[in-house]
């Protein structure tokens, strides 16, 4: 028997966390370039380009700003852990 489909919900975290890893490992990256002497190193967009992420917004995560996610996340009431303990328990009861 195969296994229930994944929500479209499910999916877009997904594709979020992975995005969030691109631009993680590129911001990774351009910090480790400014070690580098000026004429070799990488600027912001052929980081992007190599991480397929933008530009503009590996700047502002390079210069220190938080991403849009880990803004939304700040302002939850639970941690995902709880979260998941309250979605755990709401389904045991429904059965």
């Amino acid at each position: 028997m195969a296994g229930r489909t994944i929500s479209d919900r499910v999916k877009a975290q997904k594709k979020r966390r992975e995005v969030n890893a691109r631009y993680q490992a590129a911001v990774e990256e351009y910090n480790r370039q400014q070690f580098k002497p000026e004429g070799t190193r990488l600027g912001l967009r052929p980081i992007a380009i190599k991480h397929t992420v933008n530009y503009k917004t590996l700047g502002n995560l390079a210069k220190g700003n938080r991403s849009l996610s880990a803004f939304n996340a700040s302002k939850k009431k639970l941690t995902d852990q709880e979260e998941r303990v309250m979605v755990d328990g709401i389904l045991e009861s429904a059965d």
